[in-house]
């Protein structure tokens, strides 16, 4: 019997016109992770849509105080001119609070301070914006469900899929059962996750495998440890993946569970967020041809 009988999320069309947000609360969750609040018009296209879904949001330039948006055009979207395109990253749905009007966007930071140039745009603007300051939406996107029903599931990501994680966790059914990884630094990184009691939750401290064993993929050793049991736990049959993260990290899991337990790209998810010593508008291209792998 499949564990993930899951409700299925309200189908959305695929384009929806960007909108802005207004920026309404913001709580520290850990030293790397915030979690702000927005509220705007036409939220209602959240209403069934599941945690951890695909946003882009849009960024204002220097100059400017809030982010001029794209239209959505017959043809796709309409960009403002290049000196006053907003710069675009990609989110994951926190949650969304249809009686107050609010979704919850988490964001990983890096560090305080107010020079820009040492952080990402998006990292510096959620520690630095006052309540009221605007930023763009679009979506939600994504496939849907972001993890497939089967009898038993793995989640393995870093900080930066810890949102879609905690997302997706929340949603399961509480007779799901399964393994949970997620690498942050060190234990004060962890911070308390909802899940199903069957959902098993390894936290991977990379700082002290680094310094252990001298570098490496700390989310892939950790797996990899761990599988090599998992059949006594969870039986012969074939789970289902959601894998976020780093690249390398990333791909390399993928690799894993293709050979280890037979996944392919019906029944596991792997995306990669974001790469080493590039940012996003030079990985952009890189992680599409990722994603479309045939595996």
């Amino acid at each position: 019997m499949e564990s993930n009988s899951r409700r299925v999320p309200t189908k959305k069309p695929k384009r929806l016109p960007p909108l802005m947000l207004t920026l309404v609360n913001r709580v520290q969750l850990s030293e790397a992770l915030v979690r702000l609040t927005f509220t705007g018009d036409d939220l209602t296209r959240f209403k069934g849509v599941q945690k951890g879904a695909h946003i882009k949001l849009f960024f204002a330039l220097a100059h400017q105080t809030k982010p001029v948006l794209p239209t959505l055009g017959e043809n796709g979207p309409q960009w403002p001119p290049q000196n006053e395109k907003p710069i675009v990253r990609t989110y994951s749905l926190r949650a969304y609070r249809e009686a107050k009007n609010e979704i919850d966007i988490e964001f990983v930071v890096h560090g305080e301070g107010s020079d820009a140039s040492a952080h990402s745009v998006a990292s510096f603007w959620a520690q630095t914006a006052k309540i009221g300051a605007q930023i763009g939406l679009a979506g939600p996107g994504g496939p849907a469900p972001l993890i497939q029903a089967a009898p038993w599931h793995i989640l393995a990501g870093d900080l930066t899929a810890l949102p879609a994680i905690a997302g997706i966790l929340e949603e399961l059914p509480v007779t799901a059962k399964g393994l949970v990884f997620i690498e942050v630094p060190n234990s004060s990184f962890e911070i308390e996750l909802k899940s199903p009691p069957n959902m098993f939750i390894n936290w991977v401290h990379s700082e002290q495998q680094v310094n252990s064993e001298g570098g490496g993929l700390p989310l892939v050793s950790a797996v990899e440890k761990v599988l090599k049991g998992a059949a006594l736990w969870f039986g012969s049959a074939a789970p289902s993946a959601f894998i976020a993260g780093e690249n390398a990290s990333t791909v390399a899991l993928r690799d894993v569970l293709r050979e280890r337990l037979g996944l392919t790209k019906k029944n596991c998810y792997a995306v990669p967020y974001w790469r080493r010593g590039q940012n996003e508008e030079a990985y952009h291209q890189q992680r599409h041809a990722i994603m479309d792998q045939v595996y």
